[in-house]
């Protein structure tokens, strides 16, 4: 995740289930030492994630031109939410 992270640039948050498997001491310690923020989602948010990664891995990728960066994919990913 970090070469991703590095990537992504300055202002990447890491968005996960925040379950206990992923919440526990070992991988807080990680991505506090990575300085990678996570982002505060509340837990059991299955649905709500679902339908999340539906948006980004559906209209987002189509519109025209395509979004090419994270800023205009935020804009279209709320765009698309509020529809």
């Amino acid at each position: 995740m970090r070469p991703y992270a590095v990537a992504v640039g300055e202002g990447f948050i890491f968005m996960h289930d925040n379950v206990h498997r992923y919440t526990d001491q070992i991988r807080t310690s990680y991505l506090d030492q990575q300085g990678i923020d996570v982002m505060d989602w509340p837990s059991r948010s299955f649905h709500l994630t679902e339908n999340l990664w539906g948006i980004v891995n559906g209209p987002v990728p189509g519109r025209q031109p395509p979004p090419h960066d994270v800023l205009i994919i935020r804009q279209a990913s709320v765009e698309e939410w509020q529809v």
